[in-house]
Parts: C-alpha cells; sequence; structure tokens
C-alpha cells in the first residue's frame, strides 16, 4: 500500500495516475472525458460547497452538518475499530477517485479522513495531490509541510514535497528569464 501510494504524486504531475487501491471495495465510475479544471473555477466551486477545501475550509457548520458528521464519525468508527482505521480507509477511497481524477469526490473523501483522524499525514498528502492537479504548486506544498508537523521522517510526504519543490524552482525560473 505504501509503496503504491508513494509514486502517486509523480503520476499526478504526469497526469496519469493509472492505479488503483486492491484494498478497497469501492466502485468507482470512470468518468468519460477527463477535464482538467482551473484553480479558479474550482475557487468558484469551492464556494459554494465547502467540502472541496481541505479541513472543509475551516468553514463554520449548521447544527444539522454537525449532527451528520456525528453520525457519520460514530457509523464509520464502530465499522473500522478505530478512526485511525477509518481515517486510512477513506484515505484510500480519495486515492481511487484521484486515480479516475475525479478531483471533487476526491477531496470529499479526504475531507472525511480528516475529520476522522485531523493528525493522518496521509491527508494532508491527499490535499496535495489534489492542489498539485490543479497545479497550484505552492498551496500543495503547503500541505505537505502540514503533513510533515505531524510525521516529519515521513518518506512519502518528503519525496513528494522535494518534487513539488524542484517544480516551483522550475516555474520561478522559466518566468524569470
Amino acid at each position: 500500500m505504501i509503496k503504491c501510494l508513494s509514486f502517486m504524486l509523480l503520476a499526478t504531475i504526469f497526469s496519469s495516475c493509472e492505479w488503483s487501491s486492491a484494498s478497497s471495495s469501492s466502485a468507482v465510475p470512470i468518468p468519460l472525458v477527463r477535464k482538467k479544471i482551473a484553480y479558479k473555477k474550482w475557487l468558484e466551486v469551492a464556494r459554494e460547497d465547502f467540502r472541496l477545501s481541505p479541513k472543509y475550509g475551516n468553514g463554520v457548520k449548521m447544527q444539522e452538518q454537525i449532527n451528520a458528521d456525528q453520525n457519520f464519525l460514530k457509523t464509520v468508527i464502530a465499522k473500522a475499530g478505530t478512526s485511525d482505521s477509518a481515517s486510512n480507509h477513506y484515505f484510500m477511497k480519495a486515492c481511487d477517485y484521484l486515480s479516475y481524477g475525479d478531483l471533487q469526490t476526491t477531496m470529499y473523501r479526504l475531507n472525511q479522513a480528516w475529520m476522522l483522524n485531523p493528525k493522518n499525514p496521509n491527508v494532508y498528502r491527499g490535499f496535495g495531490w489534489v492542489y498539485n492537479h490543479l497545479e497550484e504548486y505552492q498551496l500543495a506544498l503547503e500541505q505537505f509541510n502540514e503533513g510533515l508537523s505531524f510525521d516529519p521522517k515521513n518518506k512519502e510526504l518528503l519525496f513528494e514535497k522535494s518534487i513539488v519543490e524542484k517544480r516551483l524552482k522550475e516555474i520561478n525560473r522559466a518566468t524569470s528569464l
């Protein structure tokens, strides 16, 4: 599982994320057309749907949403055994959706994984992957750094951070010419 995930960022950089998690039982529909969504458009949609921002945009939820979250947490943790296990399960679901280019559902699942365990460094890897797909490399780097704050020696995060830093240097070099 970890070996597969460590190459996820490379796959997203080359826009060919063609792997899937054998451990997930979700049936993910393959989109007929893969569209590259621009970050500006993503932000417009995210204003109406806070689930498209990492950590739900740190927004204030209505009581109905809080109740739904509590029911979700109770049900999922009971089924998975622990919040860590449940968080990892939803992270893997997010990986499945990302492999099919479905950034919206990917972010939904990552936010659920975050809600289950806000200190799961893999969740921040996932947030970074979404930003990478949107070509928002600085935001991806911020997510990788936040994940490293919970696990400073996480090899996958360190590797992916180095790739994004290299990409940012290339962009800066190209724009300074």
